[in-house]
């Protein structure tokens, strides 16, 4: 199979057209003894064109060129007839009996004649591997003879050639025994334990595919019964030559019992002919050995179900290998368990009836006793494939014309119903992805049948419903037109024959599949149209109009009507018309069509409770999921069908209606809609999408259609329940043309600013099913990775649209336009829901240049940008790729706080603490700064914020008196109150920052520059307890800090501040060892300072610093890092020695010795230490 999805949908198998087979004329009358006894059938060559692909594959070779030229004789006609429809039992026992030449006859055409027929038996076993392999064969000519003798046929077969082959037989013979052109045994001498190998495959279709290559005789006993008795003698010598030492023995022992006249050889009349008499008494038939293996296959695969399903302590993911617990009907077409469907499903396809209704039995008998032995084991892939099974029971049932296989498939049915245990583990059928259940149209006969049980119920309903009508047949067949055919059933019946043509009467165009389709689909939207704008919209139709009956000639009418592409202009009313009319709904078999009247009043607007409200009998979930079920199988059918111009355009206002329905699935209760079917209805949605969004003339009647239905109602319509997908797609669908753009912008502005008006209320409505375990598993594990989240962003992902084209359309020529959009962006500040906010975000940003002359419209994205970054700034919203988004939502808020200017920041006014840092505000302040020379007319709201800035308790980073120096002077007195709250708030402020102010201050001083003072080092000390990094800008400020202690004076040891600095290095930098280093490195500049007792200190503080260092650095690195750590301890003993006497022993006494003790348990590490200090 083809891995696309629409091909999966539709599988290749059984794409064929029935042609008949119409053989040769051959004269076969008894050759005279001067010619070769060997007759060679002579038909024209049908193989040289056959295909490679497998169903070129199944090209009949009784199919050939020339048999169409000349009429066949009646003889050979009846020989078909006969040889199709009688066994060799028959044959055996005719009176008078046939002679040897119309045998010949009988026994050329008793071989299978249709390769279909053929695969669709050797599909039971084969799965296609050996179909593929035995079709090689025959195109690589490995069939190096073959000959038939009456019903027997015998093929030699080259093996492939190996270097390890080394046998002198390089052959494989293969036997086939047949009848009424059937495989009843067959044989193989190198896979004697298999039913349909590639050799015996190959062997059948090189004997189809190339009948003029094989010799055919008469059944022995014809053949021999015209041989005189030397020909006997020279035949049997002959025989007995080409093998003496195996065959002679056997031919002596036969020779003494037909001379002993009281054998049992001679009191038997007649004797064995393996050519012609069929099966010896005890042997299996090729089929009955087919059913044992397919019994055999399915059991052990259902036995392996069900031991993974155990071990993995009853989790689904592995069992969905063999059969998905789910709706997709195209990955069930792909699991292993379909492949024991996928022979019944051939079967009858080939008429086949009462073969596929064998196999039938067989799988629901081994599947249902499964069942019964894993009661105990919940395993919902087992339960699932009982349910598609009994479903495609009942399909196979209402397909069936033969009488017998409808009393099989009938008898087993009851069997299988009745039996019981398994009911915990039945599937009910469900309304929002499944098709209705014929249970619905015959409710009265549902008890009678549950009287039974309820195992297996639907098929035994189906028997109420015939087969195959004969106005249906007409439909499919194509006899009968649109406006001529008078096939009309209740819409529960008319969908299960919809499914039924989709699994066993589709033809290589589907084109039986695309008229019924187009019925159901008619039906359908007349039945939904209350629920539907449009509906609401006929109400404007004159009341004439609004009572025209139904008939299947609407449905040519609908489509000739859609044809016409419908003005501009045109009023809704004769827009709407065109595709769905008011009619009186059929009220279903045996009941008269009287119109009720409620069809008399215009609709109305649909309530807001959805649980119990029906549709003729169906619920609104019926409606919706069978309207995309059937759009889904006609799209399918696009690849190998060319639709007209006018069934396009009537498809695609089928397609919106569907659309539109199923928002209805949205509003359900969790409770009442699983995730199951949530998924199934969301990929047929989906498709029908793709398919709009493909869609180019064919879709504009059908969008103005809809445009003007909404625009004349209004959104109140749906009383907040959007069809949100419907909404997208006219979106999608307006913008992307040109002309509709032109003539529809308009309306579809007004349409998307009422859904946005409400989006809230929408969202609150929307109570999609609760996400799996696995769904929440996966979205904590791989947070940032854009992975799809249905339950959670589906109508999330739909209003981005909508908004996008708001945006896109909406203009600022008018003040109701900039009204709307102001309106619009501040009822956007009330939503909560972090992914639609981003959403809206990014459309904004590609919209905001339209909007950049309007002031009102950039302060209102202003405040909703903000709001936006607010909400996802929430921990519960933060993820690996948050710092990425932050970024450009900043940036957005930055460049539209810049559009409106340095006034803008009264927005961000004793709220900024809820959005930014201190970092941020004071990036967007400085970014906001205006030009030189506005300075002096600053708004006060910006020293408003440069005080909420400084008095802020959330931290400020080194740099944060940059805006004292930016915005004030010192001697402002804003300046002067900054310092306060900056001096009262210092716990919050980075070192640097406190040396940055203390710098500031010192320079302010009226006296000599750069000396300090008491105030100024109060700040230095502030300062000094908030270390806690060490930057090189840190360091800077350490050496102005000593700089400014021992200026001006010729010994600074006698400086009180000098000694205040190293009491305050000493005690606040014990755990920096690079700060005790920078003032040591500066006292080394004045001689008198080394020799000071500070000096002393500070070496003993060092030392100390190290200590702490290197124990924290052993603690948190690996083994690879420790000789890093060791190169730096190095060095650290190397400063110790420069600056204090005696320090390299020291700090190997103090250092070293307590690394050595405290982590005296890491073997590698104690002996670098023994190497690097010994």
């Amino acid at each position: 199979m083809d891995s696309s999805d629409d091909e999966l949908f539709f599988p290749n198998p059984p794409y064929f057209s029935a042609v008949d087979s119409l053989g040769p004329s051959i004269d076969l009358g008894r050759p005279s003894l001067r010619r070769n006894h060997r007759i060679l059938l002579q038909t024209p060559d049908s193989g040289e064109n056959s295909n490679d692909s497998i169903d070129g594959d199944l090209d009949d070779g009784a199919f050939h060129k020339g048999a169409l030229q000349q009429p066949q004789r009646l003889l050979d006609l009846a020989s078909k007839v006969v040889a199709k429809n009688c066994s060799c039992t028959v044959l055996e026992v005719q009176k008078p009996p046939l002679d040897e030449a119309l045998l010949q006859k009988v026994a050329y055409w008793a071989f299978p004649q249709d390769l279909r027929r053929v695969r669709s038996y050797a599909y039971l076993t084969d799965r296609l591997v050996s179909w593929r392999r035995g079709n090689s064969l025959v195109k690589d000519e490995k069939i190096k003879e073959m000959s038939q003798v009456g019903f027997m046929a015998t093929a030699y077969i080259a093996k492939h050639s190996t270097m390890a082959d080394t046998r002198t037989n390089s052959e494989i013979r293969v036997s086939l025994m047949f009848e009424k052109q059937m495989i009843i045994s067959s044989s193989c001498s190198e896979c004697k334990s298999e039913v349909w190998c590639e050799h015996i495959i190959a062997a059948v279709v090189h004997r189809i595919k190339n009948p003029h290559l094989v010799r055919v005789h008469a059944p022995m006993t014809e053949s021999l019964s015209n041989l005189d008795r030397t020909q006997l003698q020279k035949l049997l010598q002959y025989a007995v030559n080409e093998d003496p030492a195996g065959v002679l023995g056997k031919i002596f022992k036969h020779i003494d019992d037909i001379r002993n006249i009281n054998s049992e050889k001679n009191l038997m009349q007649g004797a064995p002919d393996p050519t012609f008499g069929g099966l010896q008494i005890g042997d299996k038939s090729q089929w009955e050995l087919s059913l044992e293996l397919l019994d055999k296959r399915l059991i052990a695969d259902l036995d392996s179900m069900a031991r993974s399903v155990s071990y993995y302590n009853y989790s689904e993911g592995r069992s969905q290998e063999y059969y998905p617990d789910n709706y997709d009907i195209a990955m069930k077409m792909q699991s292993k368990f379909f492949t024991y469907i996928t022979p019944i499903l051939e079967l009858a396809r080939q008429e086949e009836y009462l073969a596929a209704a064998e196999v039938m039995k067989h799988v629901a008998n081994t599947v249902i006793h499964k069942m019964l032995k894993t009661a105990r084991v919940d395993c919902t892939s087992l339960s699932r494939l009982w349910h598609d099974l009994s479903h495609i029971y009942t399909l196979l049932l209402i397909r069936t014309e033969d009488l017998a296989a409808r009393n099989l498939l009938l008898s087993a049915a009851h069997e299988l119903n009745s039996v019981t245990g398994v009911r915990e583990h039945l599937i009910e059928p469900s309304q929002w992805a499944e098709l209705p259940p014929l249970t619905l149209l015959y409710s009265s006969e549902v008890d009678k049948v549950k009287a039974n049980g309820t195992t297996l119920m639907e098929p035994l309903i189906a028997q109420f419903l015939s087969p195959n009508p004969v106005n249906l047949r007409q439909l499919l067949e194509g006899s009968d037109s649109f406006e001529k055919c008078l096939y009309d059933e209740d819409l529960v019946a008319m969908i299960c024959r919809l499914e039924t043509v989709f699994y066993f009467e589709r033809d290589k165009s589907c084109q039986k599949l695309v008229r019924l389709t187009f019925m159901v689909l008619h039906k359908l939207a007349i039945l939904a149209q209350q629920d539907s704008v449009i509906g609401a919209a006929l109400s404007l139709i004159p009341e004439s109009r609004a009572n025209m009956s139904l008939d299947s000639s609407r449905l040519s009418v609908l489509a000739t009507r859609s044809s016409a592409a419908a003005p501009a202009s045109s009023t809704p009313s004769s827009l709407l018309s065109q595709v769905i009319v008011p009619v009186t709904r059929s009220c279903g078999k045996g009941k008269s069509a009287r119109s009720s009247s409620k069809d008399k009043h215009p609709v109305k607007r649909f309530k807001s409770q959805y649980d119990h409200v029906t549709m003729a009998n169906l619920s609104r979930g019926h409606v919706a999921h069978a309207m995309l079920y059937a759009l889904k199988l006609l799209i399918g059918t696009q690849k190998v069908t060319n639709m007209e111009l006018a069934n396009r355009k009537l498809l695609t206002g089928f397609c919106l209606q569907a659309l539109e329905l199923s928002r209805h699935r949205t509003m359900m209760t969790a409770d009442t809609i699983t995730h199951l079917e949530h998924d199934w209805l969301l990929k047929l949605e989906t498709c029908i999408c793709e398919y709009l969004q493909n869609t180019t003339v064919e879709a504009s009647a059908a969008v103005i259609m809809y445009v003007d239905a909404i625009s004349t109602h209004g959104t109140k319509f749906y009383n907040g329940a959007y069809p949100l997908v419907l909404l997208e797609m006219l979106c999608h669908l307006c913008t992307k043309n040109e002309d509709l753009k032109a003539s529809k912008g308009r309306q579809l502005v007004q349409i998307c600013s009422e859904i946005l008006l409400n989006s809230t209320t929408c969202l609150e409505k929307v109570t999609l099913p609760k996400p799996r375990a696995s769904d929440l598993f996966w979205e904590f594990v791989m947070e940032g990775m854009n992975i799809s989240r249905n339950h959670r962003d589906f109508a999330i992902r739909k209003f981005h649209v909508i908004t996008e084209t708001f945006l896109s359309l909406v203009g600022t020529d008018t003040p109701q336009d900039v009204e709307l959009l102001v309106q619009i962006l501040q009822h956007f500040e009330n939503i909560r829901t972090v992914p639609l906010l981003k959403m809206i975000s990014k459309d904004l940003r590609i919209h905001v240049w339209r909007f950049k002359e309007e002031h009102r419209v950039i302060e209102a994205m202003l405040r909703f940008s903000i709001h936006a970054y607010r909400e996802s700034q929430s921990p519960l919203n933060l993820n690996a790729d948050s710092k990425r988004v932050e970024s450009v939502d900043r940036e957005f808020v930055f460049s539209l706080a810049r559009k409106l200017g340095i006034s803008s920041l009264r927005i961000f006014s004793e709220t900024w603490q809820n959005i930014f840092s201190c970092k941020d505000l004071q990036e967007l302040i400085i970014f906001l700064e205006p030009k030189d020379g506005e300075n002096l007319n600053l708004p006060e709201v910006v020293t408003k914020v440069i005080m909420e800035f400084y008095e802020a308790k959330r931290f400020h980073e080194d740099d944060a008196c940059l805006l004292l120096t930016r915005f004030f002077l010192p001697s402002d007195p804003s300046y002067r109150l900054a310092v306060e709250k900056i001096l009262e708030n210092s716990d919050q402020y980075h070192a640097c920052a406190l040396f940055h102010l203390a710098q500031l201050q010192l320079q302010q001083k009226q006296r000599r520059r750069d000396v300090m003072d008491q105030e100024v080092f109060a700040i230095v000390i502030k300062a000094f307890e908030r270390i806690n990094t060490i930057t090189p800008k840190l360091l800077e400020y350490i050496d102005w800090v000593f700089t400014a202690c021992t200026r001006n004076r010729s010994d600074p040891s006698r400086s009180p501040f000098y000694n205040k600095m190293i009491q305050c290095v000493c005690q606040y930098a014990k755990s920096h060892p690079e700060v005790i280093l920078k003032v040591l490195q500066n006292m080394e500049q004045h001689q008198v300072l080394i020799r000071h007792s500070s000096a002393v200190d500070l070496g003993n503080s060092l030392i100390g610093a190290y200590k702490e260092h290197f124990l924290c650095r052993f603690r948190d690195c690996g083994h690879a890092a420790y000789m890093t750590v060791i190169g730096e301890m190095q060095r650290a003993r190397l400063e110790c020695k420069h600056y204090i006497k005696n320090g390299d022993i020291d700090f190997d006494s103090e250092v070293v010795e307590f690394i050595r003790r405290m982590h005296n348990t890491k073997k590698k590490l104690m002996k670098m230490l023994d190497q690097e200090f010994p």
